[in-house]
């Protein structure tokens, strides 16, 4: 099915593109306040089809994304707490993981977590937001492992 634009599958948010250009899709959050983001948990599909093996973590600088963090080796269909490993990162309000693999049935965000700490204790909470509009990627925020971005 398609919603303004999103493909979604089984009630999952998947990316608009199959074979998607490299760096092209990507699911983030606008903070409800500004925060600093040092954590991320994020659960892929099982399917390989629909998962990135590679992703970093981005934030708006104003008028462009910088990178905070980069991820490799990612696996499909388990959840995933990736600590960012730098020190004292700007209280921007915007983040994204931007994979940086190009699934071949698009990819595909099961649950996507952000946190102010490198321990992931303390969850920074906003609007999602996505390479593919806005809904429904909050589906990869809701909680629920069974419905994907």
């Amino acid at each position: 099915a398609t919603s303004q634009g999103l493909e979604t599958t089984g009630g999952h948010w998947s990316s608009s593109c199959s074979e998607c250009e490299v760096g092209s899709a990507w699911i983030g959050v606008i903070l409800a306040f500004p925060s600093q983001v040092a954590c991320v948990d994020i659960e892929q599909p099982s399917d390989a089809l629909q998962s990135t093996s590679v992703v970093i973590l981005e934030s708006w600088e104003g008028s462009s994304w910088s990178v905070k963090g980069r991820f490799l080796g990612i696996n499909s269909g388990e959840k995933l707490r990736l600590t960012a490993a730098w020190e004292q990162p700007k209280a921007d309000m915007r983040y994204r993981v931007l994979s940086l693999t190009s699934p071949v049935a698009g990819w595909a965000v099961a649950e996507l977590h952000f946190y102010a700490g490198i321990e992931c204790a303390m969850e920074v909470l906003g609007s999602s937001i996505s390479s593919a509009g806005e809904a429904p990627s909050f589906l990869a925020f809701d909680g629920l492992p069974s419905t994907f971005w």
